[in-house]
């Protein structure tokens, strides 16, 4: 995910670590309603956005950062076209969703804030789209 180039300190650049055609499959499945799909998709993006937002966020907020960003890929799965490669439409809601945080909280909160372990363990949105996505089935 990290280009370096003559002359420059490093650019971030979002890379899949897997084939695109994988992500795309799974992200299909997952907009069908296939929980086991999501739980793959998150297993599978996790690593990928982490090693993107190593230069976008802080140590301490990366893991809130990721969440918000599936918390933004279960929001916005209806918008996905699975005819259409995976990689440029998680990079734009990553860049976004880190991009967000970071104006929201001023530039120099992103130099200073950490998010201790303690607060970190309690924020767990697989679980909550688990429940979000079972009370959308149980109504429509």
């Amino acid at each position: 995910m990290r280009t370096t180039g003559p002359g420059d300190a490093g650019t971030t650049r979002f890379r899949l670590a897997r084939p695109d055609a994988e992500y795309r499959t799974l992200m299909a499945r997952y907009q069908a309603g296939d929980a086991e799909a999501f739980e793959a998709l998150y297993d599978r993006l996790a690593g990928d956005l982490e090693t993107y937002l190593r230069r976008l966020a802080p140590d301490g907020l990366r893991k809130a950062v990721i969440d918000d960003v599936f918390l933004s890929i279960h929001r916005a799965r209806a918008t996905y076209d699975p005819r259409l490669m995976f990689e440029p439409w998680i990079a734009a809601i990553a860049s976004h969703v880190a991009g967000g945080r970071g104006r929201a909280q001023g530039a120099s909160w992103w130099r200073r804030c950490s998010v201790g372990p303690e607060r970190a363990d309690r924020i767990q949105p697989r679980d909550a789209l688990r429940r979000q996505a079972a009370g959308e089935r149980g109504t429509h």
